[in-house]
């Protein structure tokens, strides 16, 4: 069980990230700069909204391990911030 709370942690750390760049990028393109940054405000709320929701899910399951969860959850968001910063190095 304790791989499971490692997956479901870092599932919740992945899920936001992806449903932040699925509105963010819808939003782009031949727009005006207002419109883009209202699409990151929605998309940092939905966020932000996405994450709570699965975290009360995860925490409805007894039988996973919070300590597990959790060190997904920060692994997850570990793998993000590095990879932000190896590609802004990139250039």
């Amino acid at each position: 069980m304790v791989g499971v709370s490692f997956g479901i942690g870092g599932l919740i750390g992945f899920i936001p990230g992806w449903v932040f760049g699925k509105i963010y990028f819808k939003r782009t393109g031949r727009k005006t700069a207002k419109v883009i940054l209202q699409g990151l405000y929605y998309g940092e709320l939905t966020k932000l909204l996405v994450t709570i929701v699965l975290f009360c899910g995860a925490f409805q399951l007894q039988s996973l391990h919070m300590g597990w969860l959790f060190l997904g959850f920060i692994s997850a968001q570990l793998v993000y911030w590095v990879a932000l910063f190896h590609v802004s190095t990139l250039s």
